[in-house]
C-alpha cells in the first residue's frame, strides 16, 4: 500500500482519462476511475491507498511501467480552499472527536506514548470539495463558502478516503445527513455518562433471566436503538425509527431514497385495502390494515418485519403539515374567555384537506374535513370530542383540566357567548374570523349536558363532603340531572328562583268523601303559598357507588291551582290532578329538609 501524488499527461477538455487507459484488458478496470476529467494543464492531486499492478501506456511498443511501493508528500495546490485550523477544531468538538458516519462513530484522538503528543485519526473533510476536480466539487460556491464549516464534516481517516473514492455513493445530501445527526447525537449524549461494559453485562444477564440486576436509566431507549440499527443494517436506504408505547412496539419506516418494491395484498382483504387506499390518496386518511393482508418484497427488511403477521400495517400520508387552531369566546360586554391551543396537523389529499388537533393533554380533541374549493363555504362540518376516560379512577376533586373545559362549552352552548378562531400552519395565518353560531347542534348541546351533569355530580359530592373516584361508564338519568340541579343551588346560595324560572309544578289530590277539598280549591280566587316537601331521602347510584342525597323542599309563595281533569266526573276518594301556576311575583325557596 502507498499514498503517491501523481501528475497525469495533459488532457484537453474534451478528452477523459479512459482514452489512456486500455479497458480490453480487465485488469485495469480498477485503474478507469483514479483520475477525473482535468482542463490542460491542471496538476492532479491525489491522496489515496492503491494495489500494486501494471500500468500499460498507450504507446505503439506497449510499453509497461511497473509502479513499486512508494510514498510521496503531499504538494501544495494554491487553488485548495482548506479550513482554517479554527474550523477544524469546531468541527471535531461539535461531534464530540468522533466520527460522523453514523455505522461508523469511531473516537478519532487518543494518547500515545509520548505524553506530549497525540494520536488522531480524524480528518476535516470537505463536503463539495476544495479545488476543481475534487468529489462533489461545486463551481457555484466562493472560496469562502468552499472553507466554511458549513462545507466541513469530521470523519476518520478510513470514511474520509472512503467518501472520495465513491462520492457517487457519498453524494452532498448523504454528508449533510450525516453531518445533521452526529451534531444531534453529540447534543443528546453531551453531559450524559458514555456506556459502561457492566451495562452491557446488567443488559444480557436481563434478557437471561427477565429480571434487571440493577436499574438501567435508558435500557427501553437501548433496546429501541438496538432494534433501529439492526433494521437498518438490513436496507440502508431506509430509516427507522423504534418506539414502544401502551405495550405497543412501533417502527416508523421512512425511506432515504426512491425505493423499488411489491406489495402483494391477499384476496379476502383486497377490496378494503382498495377503498382504504383511496381515501388514503382523496383525503390524506392513514390507511391501516391488518399486517396479514400484505406481503411485501424487494427488501430485507420488510421481509424481517414481515414475520410476525400479528400487528397493523400503516401508509401515512407526506402532505401534512405541523397547524394550530385558536379559539376564544367574546361576550356583549366584551369579556373574553380563552382556550388553549388546539395542537396537530392539516393533512392534504387530492380532493380534501383535514385537521385534527387536541388541547389539555389530549382531553379535547377538534377536528374538521373541508373539500377543496374556490368558493366560500357554506357549511363547516366540524367534531369536538371530550375524552371522558383520561379521569377514569382521579378523585372527583383533581380532575385536571374539567373546569375550564366545562366552562368554554358553558359560556360557548348555554349562555350564547360569540366564538372568535384563528387557524395557523407552521405559525403563518391562514385565517381569522368570527365564526357561524353552531352551538345550537345537537352534538355541541348533548356534549354540553353530560359535561354539565358531571359539573353538577362534583359539586354535589364536594357539598355533601363525599369523595369517588370518577367512572366515565355512568348513566345520565334527567330526574337525577333537576335534583342535582337542585342542591347545587342550595349549596351556592342561588336557591330563590323568581316566577320565569319556576316550572309549572303539578299534583295528584285524592278527593274526600263530600268533595270538600277539591271544590274549595275550585272556588279559590286568591293565590296561596304551599310547600311541597320530599317524604324521604334519595338513594341513587353515583360512579358506581351509593351516595344518599337529602330531601328537599320546595315553597312557592304565591300560586294558584289549575284542574286538570273534569271535576264534574270526579268521585269520592278518586286522584284529581292539578297544576299550580305561579303569579307574576311568586318566588320559590328551596332547601334541605330540617
Amino acid at each position: 500500500m502507498a499514498r503517491i501524488t501523481s501528475q497525469p499527461p495533459p488532457l484537453s477538455a474534451d478528452t477523459g482519462i479512459f482514452q489512456f487507459l486500455p479497458t480490453s484488458n480487465p485488469e485495469l478496470q480498477f485503474l478507469i476511475n483514479v483520475g477525473p476529467l482535468r482542463p490542460t494543464g491542471s496538476f492532479l492531486q491525489r491522496d489515496c491507498y492503491f494495489s500494486i499492478f501494471p500500468v500499460i501506456l498507450p504507446t505503439h511498443d506497449k510499453q509497461t511501467i511497473n509502479y513499486g511501493q512508494c510514498e510521496a508528500k503531499m504538494a501544495s495546490n494554491k487553488n485548495r480552499d482548506d479550513f482554517t485550523p479554527d474550523t477544524i477544531n469546531k468541527l471535531r468538538l461539535r461531534v464530540s472527536n468522533r466520527c460522523s458516519n453514523p455505522s461508523c462513530r469511531v473516537t478519532t484522538s487518543g494518547p500515545t506514548a509520548d505524553p506530549q503528543k497525540v494520536n488522531s485519526i480524524g480528518v476535516a473533510a470537505h463536503i463539495c470539495a476544495a479545488a476543481p476536480g475534487g468529489p462533489r466539487y461545486k463551481a457555484s460556491m466562493t472560496p469562502a463558502q468552499r472553507s466554511h464549516i458549513l462545507n466541513g464534516i469530521w470523519l476518520c481517516a478510513s470514511c474520509s478516503t472512503d467518501i472520495d473514492r465513491d462520492p457517487n455513493r457519498f453524494d452532498e445530501d448523504t454528508l449533510y445527513r450525516w453531518k445533521n445527526e452526529a451534531e444531534r447525537l453529540a447534543r443528546e449524549e453531551l453531559g450524559k455518562k458514555l456506556p459502561d461494559k457492566k451495562d452491557a453485562i446488567d443488559t444480557v444477564a436481563a434478557a437471561l433471566t427477565g429480571l434487571p440486576t440493577t436499574f438501567i436509566p435508558n435500557a427501553i431507549e437501548n433496546v429501541c436503538v438496538a432494534s433501529t440499527q439492526a433494521l437498518e443494517k438490513l436496507d440502508p436506504r431506509f430509516m427507522i425509527t423504534a418506539s414502544y408505547q401502551d405495550k405497543c412496539t412501533n417502527f416508523l419506516i421512512q425511506a432515504r431514497e426512491n425505493v423499488q418494491g411489491k406489495l402483494q395484498i391477499e384476496k379476502e382483504f383486497g377490496q378494503e385495502f382498495t377503498n382504504k387506499f383511496n381515501e388514503l390518496i382523496a383525503h390524506g386518511k392513514t390507511l391501516e390494515i391488518d399486517s396479514s393482508a400484505i406481503k411485501m418484497t424487494g427488501s430485507k427488511l420488510f421481509e424481517e418485519l414481515h414475520t410476525d403477521k400479528k400487528g397493523v400495517f400503516q401508509i401515512k400520508s407526506s402532505f401534512r403539515k405541523p397547524a394550530i387552531h385558536k379559539f376564544w369566546l367574546v361576550n356583549k360586554n366584551n369579556e373574553i374567555f380563552f382556550l388553549d391551543d388546539l395542537v396537530g396537523e392539516i393533512i392534504v389529499g387530492r380532493d380534501s384537506f383535514s385537521f385534527k388537533g387536541t388541547a389539555f393533554n389530549d382531553i379535547l380533541e377538534f377536528s374538521f374535513t373541508q373539500p377543496h374549493t374556490k368558493n366560500p363555504l357554506k357549511e363547516f362540518t366540524f367534531s369536538m370530542v371530550v375524552d371522558f376516560n383520561c379521569w377514569n379512577g382521579k378523585s372527583v376533586n383533581s380532575m385536571q383540566y374539567f373546569d375550564k373545559i366545562y366552562n368554554f362549552f358553558d359560556l360557548f352552548v348555554e349562555q350564547k357567548w360569540q366564538l372568535f378562531t384563528k387557524f395557523e400552519i407552521e405559525g403563518k395565518e391562514i385565517y381569522s374570523n368570527k365564526s357561524p353560531n353552531f352551538s345550537d347542534t345537537d352534538d355541541l348541546h348533548n356534549l354540553y349536558i353530560s359535561l354539565r351533569y358531571v359539573f353538577l355530580l362534583k359539586e354535589v359530592l364536594k357539598y355533601l363532603n363525599i369523595d369517588l373516584k370518577f367512572n366515565s361508564n355512568f348513566e345520565y338519568i334527567p330526574e337525577l340531572h333537576a335534583l342535582l340541579s337542585d342542591i347545587y343551588r342550595i349549596a351556592s346560595g342561588k336557591n330563590v328562583l323568581s316566577a320565569d324560572e319556576i316550572a309549572v309544578q303539578s299534583c295528584a289530590i285524592t278527593a274526600d268523601k263530600q268533595l270538600h277539598n277539591i271544590n274549595t280549591l275550585y272556588n279559590a280566587t286568591e293565590a296561596a303559598s304551599i310547600t311541597i316537601k320530599q317524604r324521604a331521602h334519595t338513594e341513587v347510584e353515583i360512579f358506581g357507588q351509593k351516595v344518599i342525597l337529602p330531601a328537599i323542599s320546595y315553597i312557592y309563595t304565591k300560586v294558584k291551582p289549575k284542574f286538570v281533569d273534569d271535576i264534574s266526573t270526579i268521585k269520592p276518594n278518586q286522584d284529581c290532578h292539578i297544576e299550580w301556576v305561579p303569579e307574576l311575583d311568586c318566588q320559590c325557596i328551596i332547601d334541605i329538609v330540617k
